[in-house]
């Protein structure tokens, strides 16, 4: 397996780029959604890969963080969803937005997700949800696990994802504001408005 690659990005496009490795060209797939946030043509970089293998296929899929990498890891072992659809979820829904759907049995919030219908949403949950609740290494971030241990409603989860929207409207990674609003979440009580929830999250910002 191919944890990751460190190299510079000579072509990059919509649904791939190629690294150059010690004269090596490695040719990274990913989903058109991820393309702003692969590095530019030109950077030095290293990038989260995954070796898909099947009979007619041999590709390397790659992933701007680990947490995203172990997702989709998680998501092509749910029948019925390959590479492809995988990468689209990963890249459509923050891993931990995608565990509190999933926890909450969430189905409209995941059929929002391009490709994925309702039968298919249920099967994830179905195939998911217990793997998700014994195991959050792929959710490594400590408040994000325990948040997720404590679940939330399906409201919850909706103002969750609204909150992780407006943080990195204000410039905040992805990474950062999963973290926040996993502590955020705990403090924040039962019904927790949008405003709250963001200015706790800017809070713990603050403390970092």
């Amino acid at each position: 397996m191919i944890a990751f690659i460190e190299g510079k990005v000579v072509e990059k496009n919509t649904d791939h780029l190629i690294l150059v490795n010690q004269g090596l060209g490695y040719r990274l797939n990913y989903d058109p959604l991820y393309a702003s946030r692969m590095p530019g043509l030109g950077e030095d970089a290293r990038i989260y890969t995954y070796l898909y293998v099947r009979e007619d296929d041999l590709s390397l899929y790659a992933f701007p963080l680990a947490e995203e990498k172990q997702l989709f890891e998680l998501l092509i072992t749910v029948s019925g969803i390959g590479a492809k659809l995988g990468g689209t979820i990963v890249a459509s829904i923050s891993p931990a937005e995608f565990a509190l759907a999933i926890l909450n049995d969430d189905v409209s919030r995941l059929t929002q997700i391009k490709g994925v219908g309702k039968k298919t949403a249920q099967r994830m949950v179905l195939e998911l949800k217990d793997k998700i609740s014994k195991d959050q290494s792929w959710a490594s971030d400590e408040g994000l696990a325990q948040a997720l241990q404590q679940g939330s409603s399906p409201e919850a989860s909706g103002l969750t994802a609204e909150a992780l929207a407006a943080l990195q409207v204000l410039g905040y990674s992805q990474k950062e504001a999963n973290r926040a609003i996993g502590l955020a979440l705990q403090e924040a009580g039962e019904s927790p408005t949008l405003n709250a929830l963001i200015r706790l999250a800017l809070k713990h910002m603050a403390q970092v």
